[in-house]
């Protein structure tokens, strides 16, 4: 059963012990609401702001730009969101007048706000995501009160990237992030294609990882593996040839792959922080600190580094939450620490080695995020009864529901969120 030690993630922030559960036994019970930053008034773009139920927010544009008769090109969004949840998020679309919505009618989509605005959505232009999560199937609701009064008093969580960035059910994004930056072609088709998860296409996937039988493999995948359908499709044109192979894939999958193993060798920096008993929230000498945005929320945009001279008034801004100290999403173009977290990076890049590879296309970039998250509102209890609770919290855009509910849950399989 896969866990979250297979991405990087070890220990917790709280000593309380979780109340177990699920996430997402049922739809309803996983509500994410986008908080967006203010709109600028003007008639250049329609803003639609639309509930959706189990759609994925890619598929969602294409079926929207489908329905409206225009490119894909044209609708703009801030951010990707679950699938398996209710979301209420914004679009901003190019060149179509309202009344063209009317007709639309997609199901699960309900258009909830129409108004106009003088600028696109961009990539994270949103303030953050409110959540209303509630926890299934509860070992020990009894737990609840301490835990958040714990979590309360530390005013943060562990900024850890969560499950859906590595994939739940099997958790080898990374893992074929990790070849392809190391030129093993071979072995990011064996994980990407062959590694058996908890899911119908375990059986053939084993085809391929036991054996590397290419046309079995093909024959046995359930037709929703069409992206392993057209790598082993290439594999039987041409023989031998990973590399082709994998670079048939869409370039933002490829970058998926990379950026996963970034978020992996973060994981991994966070963990062994906590680990030798450092702050998230309070810099170290050494550490790159990110200031934060006028709503509050870390930029990635502005580095500071944390020296013997201005540490004490680093320390001052990171209690009053206008800085926070920073991990490495590993690259040529991510900002070096030193002090004890440059020590942590040194040793994670000597063991897993550090992106450097330019796949076609794909440049491995890097940066740094916060360690550490805090709440937009302090987060609630709203509801406890029999084996469920449902709790409310708003996050920083970026990051994750997820990381949150495991200091609650106390659960190690990522089959639980």
């Amino acid at each position: 059963m896969p866990s979250f030690q297979e991405i990087g993630v070890r220990g917790y922030l709280t000593r309380s012990p979780g109340t177990g559960g699920r996430l997402r036994k049922e739809i309803e019970g996983f509500v994410v609401r986008e908080i967006p930053e203010p709109f600028k008034p003007g008639d250049g773009y329609l803003i639609i702001r639309v509930r959706l139920r189990n759609w994925e927010t890619g598929r969602f544009v294409r079926m929207l730009a489908r329905a409206l008769g225009v490119s894909v090109h044209r609708i703009s969004f801030s951010g990707l969101k679950d699938k398996r949840a209710v979301t209420e998020q914004y679009f901003s679309i190019k060149g179509v007048e309202e009344k063209r919505l009317h007709s639309l009618n997609l199901k699960g989509a309900e258009v909830l706000e129409v108004f106009r605005s003088s600028a696109p959505l961009k990539p994270g232009s949103h303030v953050g995501n409110g959540f209303l999560i509630t926890v299934y199937d509860v070992r020990d609701a009894g737990a609840l009160d301490a835990v958040m009064d714990e979590l309360l008093s530390h005013g943060h969580f562990p900024n850890f990237y969560g499950p859906q960035r590595f994939g739940t059910t099997r958790p080898v994004n990374h893992i074929v992030g990790r070849h392809l930056l190391a030129g093993d072609f071979r072995e990011a088709v064996r994980f990407f294609v062959g590694f058996p998860g908890e899911d119908d296409s375990r059986e053939a996937r084993l085809n391929y990882w036991e054996d590397e039988n290419v046309e079995a493999t093909l024959s046995a995948l359930p037709k929703w593996c069409g992206l392993e359908r057209t790598v082993l499709r290439n594999l039987m044109a041409n023989p031998g040839d990973y590399r082709r192979a994998m670079l048939s894939l869409p370039r933002n999958i490829l970058l998926m792959f990379v950026h996963a193993y970034q978020s992996y060798l973060f994981n991994l920096a966070v963990s062994e922080r906590m680990a030798r008993g450092i702050s998230l929230l309070i810099p170290e000498v050494g550490d790159i600190a990110v200031p934060v945005d006028r709503h509050g929320v870390p930029r990635g945009d502005e580095f500071l580094e944390v020296n013997r001279w201005n540490v004490e008034r680093i320390r001052t801004l990171a209690r009053e939450g206008r800085v926070y100290p920073t991990g490495a999403l590993p690259g040529p173009e991510a900002p070096p620490a030193s002090g004890v977290q440059g020590e942590i990076e040194r040793e994670i890049a000597e063991r897993y080695g550090v992106p450097q590879r330019r796949i076609p296309g794909i440049v491995p970039g890097g940066t740094r995020r916060p360690l550490g998250a805090r709440w937009i509102s302090p987060p609630a209890i709203v509801e406890v009864g029999g084996d469920m609770y449902t709790l409310d919290v708003s996050l920083w855009r970026g990051s994750y529901a997820t990381s949150f509910m495991r200091e609650v849950m106390k659960e190690d399989s990522l089959l639980m969120y």
